[in-house]
């Protein structure tokens, strides 16, 4: 019984000796992170840095179930382009589950131009926000303030 309690007490003790977790100050951003890194993965760069050749029209690219359900929102997508500026991958990183994949199919259908780096076009990989909106829907889901990407 005396053991039991001297454990008990113990435990207690490390217990009540742990720090508190600290919480992230205010007005601090929150990152997205880089969940699709991979270690052949090509440079991060920011959309500023890459140019559209070709925006197709979004016409039929909006889920029939987002839409029955009134779910619009934005959707963070990764690119990635290669040399010549072709999309290759894509993939959703935030948003509505039900407008992501939509998001992934309709930005694969982008042009964009090649990227320079120090003159040489290379691969490389940018996030976008795209924003998906109904004129009568749910409440928008927004990419929150409080996170970089």
């Amino acid at each position: 019984m005396k053991l039991i309690i001297s454990s008990l007490f113990l435990i207690g003790l490390a217990i009540s000796c742990t720090p508190p977790k600290e919480s992230p100050p205010k007005n601090q951003f929150r990152s997205i992170g880089d969940p699709f890194f991979t270690p052949d993965a090509p440079r991060l760069v920011q959309l500023k840095d890459i140019k559209i050749d070709h925006q197709p029209a979004a016409w039929g690219s909006y889920p029939k179930l987002a839409m029955d359900k009134g779910i619009h929102g934005d959707v963070l997508v990764e690119i990635w382009i290669d040399t010549s500026g072709r999309p290759i991958k894509a993939g959703a990183l935030w948003g509505p589950l039900e407008l992501q994949q939509a998001a992934v199919d309709y930005i694969l259908r982008w042009k964009f131009r090649p990227y320079l780096n120090d003159g040489q076009s290379q691969s490389c990989r940018f996030r976008m926000l795209m924003p998906f909106r109904l004129r009568a829907g749910g409440d928008y889901q927004r990419f929150p303030s409080d996170m970089t990407y």
